[in-house]
């Protein structure tokens, strides 16, 4: 765990300026969009196609950030000091990641799918629509948990050795073998970290309002949030750099078979 913080540091503080941009430009339209709702005055939800292609916006920008992030923390910790492979990679590895984004949504796609559950998140009862709030985020996190434990770091796999969606699935999980249970304990922790930080966010803006500090209006409620979006943002940017070091740690342990430069890269490195 000790060389894995390590790594993500060092990824973080000798890359800050390219995942800041990242985290940035994937949350810039979000909050355009939201100020052109609150300048012209436009409140409620969106109308289903509306809502539809909201949902594919954000996650296509949310797939973007998570990994471009996790290439350009690859492309330091193997010692490639250009990115020009990046989009090859991403391009090779296609359907590999979209294969895994699928599985990340699911969740989300099966209440889409669901009239009873759509209608629960927009209920006017405030304490049924908190139930099944946290009741999602409940569900969310058990099933980013599973899918964590069985693939690990399977995008960092994708992006490093460009297989087909089957043969990246066989090599996450092999990559973890001996240290599944270790690897979930980063996870955990980095999940209780994040948690604690959104919270104490939330918090904050709350007792800004109760002090009077801040106005109750839908404009300003808006930047909150888009605040708070923004902090979201950036603990997925950092969580994909863990990811990615988790990758080169058990990549040292585990080289693909084959591979010979990215083994001598990943092996040789140490303390870049």
């Amino acid at each position: 765990m000790g060389q894995v913080i390590d790594d993500s540091l060092v990824v973080i503080k000798r890359r800050w300026g390219w995942l800041a941009a990242i985290t940035i430009v994937a949350w810039a339209p979000g909050f355009s969009l939201t100020m052109l709702r609150a300048a012209y005055g436009v409140r409620g939800s969106y109308p289903p196609l509306g809502q539809a292609a909201s949902f594919v916006g954000f996650n296509l920008l949310w797939m973007t950030k998570d990994t471009l992030a996790a290439g350009v923390a690859l492309a330091l910790l193997f010692g490639r000091p250009s990115l020009r492979n990046l989009p090859r990679s991403i391009w090779r590895g296609l359907p590999a990641l979209l294969t895994y984004w699928l599985l990340r949504l699911l969740p989300s796609l099966i209440e889409l799918s669901t009239p009873i559950l759509a209608q629960a998140t927009r209920s006017r009862s405030l304490t049924l629509a908190s139930e099944f709030l946290l009741a999602r985020a409940g569900v969310n996190l058990a099933c980013d948990f599973a899918l964590f434990i069985v693939l690990g770091p399977y995008l960092a796999v994708v992006l490093a050795e460009s297989p087909n969606p089957s043969e990246a699935m066989l090599r996450s999980w092999r990559l973890l073998s001996g240290s599944r249970w270790r690897v979930a304990l980063i996870w955990v922790a980095f999940t209780v970290a994040s948690l604690a930080l959104l919270a104490a966010a939330g918090a904050a803006f709350i007792v800004l309002l109760h002090q009077g500090l801040l106005p109750i209006r839908w404009p300003v409620m808006q930047l909150q949030l888009q605040a708070i979006s923004i902090i979201s943002g950036a603990v997925d940017v950092v969580w994909s750099v863990t990811l990615a070091a988790i990758y080169v740690g058990l990549h040292r342990l585990t080289p693909a078979p084959g591979a010979t430069d990215v083994d001598e890269r990943a092996t040789g490195r140490a303390g870049a």
